[in-house]
């Protein structure tokens, strides 16, 4: 499971920019959704940007996956995050 997890990540680069990207193969959710959770864990503030257009898309496509209020909070988190650092 790890040896996949690590190619998922490896392979992330060669994911289009979020906007152009098509939900045709699960495993590119999978794949963004890594190179996302990388990025927060990596603190990498540069790439934030990716990670609120990432929570945008996929709360847009399935908004009853999070509340709308602990959606509202993790983007305001995210942003003020990015500021302060």
């Amino acid at each position: 499971m790890s040896e996949n997890l690590w190619l998922e990540k490896a392979c992330a680069h060669l994911i289009p920019a979020l906007p152009l990207w098509i939900i045709e193969y699960p495993c590119r959710i999978r794949v963004v959704a890594a190179e996302v959770w990388r990025i927060v864990q990596a603190r990498d503030i540069k790439h934030f940007e990716r990670v609120t257009e990432f929570l945008d898309v996929t709360y847009t496509l399935v908004p009853r996956l999070v509340t709308p209020i602990k959606h509202m909070k993790i983007m305001f988190g995210l942003q003020v995050s990015s500021l302060i650092l």
